[in-house]
């Protein structure tokens, strides 16, 4: 989805009752091997693992990593 569809797709499941920031962060080396993207031009680290998403990572104002 492009960050218009998540954003309506929240806005239609939350009935906007809630006020919503989403910050996609650039490609980075650091995040490189939990990005999802098949075949990315971008690519300098293998694919090690889909990071779990919890409450606590999502909030945090840090990249994620695979560590």
């Amino acid at each position: 989805l492009q960050m218009e569809g998540i954003a309506d797709l929240l806005n239609e499941h939350f009935e906007n009752r809630v006020e919503f920031f989403i910050h996609p962060d650039p490609c980075t080396a650091s995040s490189c091997s939990i990005c999802q993207i098949e075949n990315c031009k971008e690519r300098k680290n293998i694919f090690e693992k889909k990071l779990d998403w919890t409450l606590e990572n999502v909030l945090e104002n840090k990249a994620h990593t695979a560590h």
